[in-house]
């Protein structure tokens, strides 16, 4: 933290990773959608052509940013999965 010059208690340290995923990912669709299933936190689908993260509309913002971050890091870790599906309680689930 110091070495970054971050405070925590400042309201800047929060990254908004919504933001971030659209600035830094190319081909990236990502929605917020009301899921029926509450516990589905967030997917990520990796496409050909695009990749689409969707978000659950009945998460607060604060589960949908971590979500989102979530989600992220699959997009960037692990490149040969085609989709995760993150369900809250769950480890993730890889459907195939």
């Amino acid at each position: 933290m110091i070495e970054l010059s971050l405070n925590p208690k400042s309201p800047a340290y929060r990254v908004d990773s919504i933001a971030l995923a659209k600035r830094v990912c190319k081909n990236l669709t990502l929605e917020i959608l009301p899921f029926k299933q509450i516990k589905i936190c967030g997917i990520l689908y990796r496409g050909e052509h695009s990749t689409s993260i969707a978000l659950n509309a009945g998460r607060s913002a604060g589960g949908r940013n971590f979500d989102c971050m979530h989600e992220l890091i699959h997009y960037w870790l692990h490149e040969d999965e085609p989709v995760f599906q993150c369900i809250e309680g769950n480890a993730d689930v890889f459907l195939e």
